[in-house]
């Protein structure tokens, strides 16, 4: 007598489904003969694309099948292996195993029929749940093995529309190569290092989504280098779901240092290496600093470069019912625990009383060659006063235990056991000792040479200072990188990026 069945198949990727493809078909045509060899008549196809096996209970056509087989017309269910039903990881409760169970629903497979609902059975089932199990992992460990070796070796174990903006890869030669799209990247690199760093109007320059940018400038494959830092997480944590049973893309985690990969890829890169170098400080900066490139450009030209000369702490913008504009200490505007302003030194300073004094020192003093000499030789004169070795190995295991203390009250934050309040307070004290301790260690760091002739060529620009607007003199202050600590009006210092100048005090007025 022939009996009613319903037939089963799935693949775990849309790749597998596709026309040119053997996974749907090769289990159609097996189960067309599994039906033939036992008599049985297929009256519905139940066709599960891009599921897992282990998430097939959250997909809408498996649990069409669990509930179609609840109809006493319906003997059993075809498939072409064990795995296509499901995988172990998914019936540890039992759900689906007792399902047929109690509809008395066997499992017809090409080697015979299994009945859950016998010992036997029951056996045979855990059996083959295992086994597929153990298979689908071996696969997976050899699959991932296999691309772990081919990144090692400098070559590319993803699809092509996984390439970076502008960069080809050839598979058949193994060769990394530029697209004519590269000129786009490099004219963002040309204008972030020129002081355009918004990165939505740097995005719409490459045509891709807002602040995209930013993954492009911090890309080593344009200095020829490629770096893989991150991997997925293969934890059962990190697994996704979504509401159709297909699988979402694990999230990435940072590897550890020994798994990092750098390869030189590119002979002759996109970008040099200095330049590449430099944007990664200046988009760190921005970063740290909170230093943003609207397209409407703000009331304040120093806003992002100033800190309070007290104690530290940023100097934030501030506007008053009046229409006055004021740089304000951030810690001005923060209280302890106690209810004490952080900052009780700093008062406001008004916009258009501080930033002439700051215009007089990047338009007439640094661009003066005495007062350039003079700051060679006090640099001279700093650099004979230099600390001794055991001073710098108490401030660089000084900086460490702070570095540790400070991720301890974050941790404790995110465990629950502070509040946000108590970690502000926390953090805000904690941050504070650990900036003047690099800047002492930046103090009594050897710092290079600087002669006359380099810093005038440096600050050549801003010879043109009084008659730039606003926007260019943020773009010009966003190249050069400047941390003026400034209060009552008084400028203390005014410290240049590393990367151009020296990380010790590179002017004092």
């Amino acid at each position: 007598m022939t009996k009613a069945v319903i037939e089963l198949l799935r693949v775990s990727t849309e790749s597998q489904a596709g026309e040119d493809r053997a996974g749907l078909a090769a289990q159609r045509a097996a189960n067309r003969r599994t039906a033939a060899k036992f008599d049985l008549k297929i009256i519905d196809t139940i066709a599960l694309v891009d599921v897992s096996g282990t998430s097939v209970l959250y997909a809408p056509g498996y649990q069409r099948l669990l509930s179609t087989i609840a109809d006493p017309n319906v003997a059993g269910v075809v498939a072409k292996e064990f795995s296509r039903l499901v995988r172990p990881e998914s019936w540890e409760d039992g759900v689906i195993l007792q399902r047929f169970v109690d509809t008395g629903t066997l499992l017809y497979l090409p080697d015979g029929p299994l009945d859950p609902s016998t010992r036997q059975g029951r056996i045979l089932a855990t059996l083959q749940g295992l086994m597929a199990g153990l298979e689908g992992s071996l696969i997976r460990e050899r699959m991932m093995a296999g691309k772990e070796a081919m990144r090692r070796n400098g070559r590319w174990a993803a699809g092509q529309h996984c390439l970076p903006i502008g960069v080809g890869y050839d598979r058949q030669n193994h060769r990394f190569f530029y697209r004519p799209e590269a000129e786009k990247v490099r004219e963002v690199f040309r204008q972030f290092l020129a002081g355009n760093q918004n990165y939505d109007q740097l995005s719409a320059i490459l045509s891709m989504t807002r602040g995209s940018a930013r993954n492009v400038l911090e890309n080593p494959i344009y200095s020829g280098f490629l770096v893989i830092d991150e991997k997925r997480d293969l934890s059962p944590a990190a697994k996704k779901v979504g509401p159709d049973g297909r699988r979402r893309d694990r999230r990435k985690i940072k590897r550890v240092p020994e798994e990092v990969i750098r390869q030189r890829v590119i002979d002759e890169p996109l970008i040099s290496q200095a330049d590449f170098d430099r944007v990664q400080y200046l988009v760190c900066q921005k970063a740290e600093r909170n230093i943003r490139m609207r397209q409407k450009v703000g009331r304040f030209t120093y806003n992002g470069f100033l800190w309070c000369a007290k104690c530290g702490e940023r100097l934030h913008t501030f506007r008053n019912q009046f229409q006055r504009h004021y740089y304000i200490c951030s810690g001005k505007k923060r209280r302890d625990e106690a209810g004490n302003f952080l900052c009780r030194y700093s008062c406001y300073q008004n916009r258009d009383k501080l930033e002439p004094i700051l215009d007089h020192i990047f338009a007439d003093q640094l661009t003066d060659r005495n007062f350039l000499r003079r700051l060679c030789d006090c640099q001279m004169a700093q650099a004979e006063r230099r600390g001794s070795e055991s001073r710098l190995m108490r401030l660089r295991a000084n900086i460490d235990r702070l570095e540790l203390k400070r991720r301890r009250i974050t941790d404790l934050y995110l465990d629950g056991e502070l509040s946000k309040n108590e970690r502000t307070s926390k953090l805000t004290s904690l941050d504070r000792e650990l900036r003047e301790s690099r800047e002492l260690l930046a103090g009594e760091a050897p710092a290079p040479a600087v002669s006359v002739a380099s810093l005038a060529e440096l600050f050549a620009p801003f010879v043109e200072w009084p008659y730039l607007e606003r926007e260019q003199k943020r773009r010009l202050l966003t190249s050069l990188g400047p941390a003026i600590r400034a209060a009552d009006y008084q400028v203390e210092s005014l410290s240049l990026s590393s990367n151009i100048v020296s990380p010790s005090q590179a002017a004092g007025a």
